[in-house]
């Protein structure tokens, strides 16, 4: 049994303060004698809550980009200029202009998505 499971074997808030003292080994008027400090600081460590793991800015903005519907918007706008480039009537935009617009829109929803 471990992590969150654990939790539910505590029973520390029902046995009462003389057996939670003698359970942790201290005095619930003067608590810890410096030399019980010292040895559960170099048994468990400093009291201080552990360093979050920290993914650089970047890849929090690269994983906006790139969720399944993103994908399918940088897709659809790739298809629209391969497809004005493929055209022959170089004079009729669209597939440009679409292209760009989905690009741009995708671009800026991973934007606000990540702010």
């Amino acid at each position: 049994m471990s992590g969150t499971e654990a939790i539910r074997t505590w029973d520390d808030h029902k046995i009462g303060i003389e057996a939670l003292s003698r359970k942790f080994d201290t005095n619930k008027d003067t608590g810890l004698t410096e030399a019980k400090v010292a040895a559960h600081k170099a048994q468990y460590g400093d009291n201080a809550l552990s360093k979050k793991d920290v993914v650089p800015w970047y890849c929090l903005f690269f994983h906006e980009l790139t969720g399944f519907f993103s994908l399918l918007l940088w897709f659809g706008s790739f298809l629209c200029f391969i497809g004005f480039g493929l055209q022959k009537d170089k004079d009729d935009k669209a597939n440009l202009w679409l292209g760009i617009v989905l690009a741009a829109v995708t671009l800026l929803t991973g934007i606000f998505s990540y702010m």
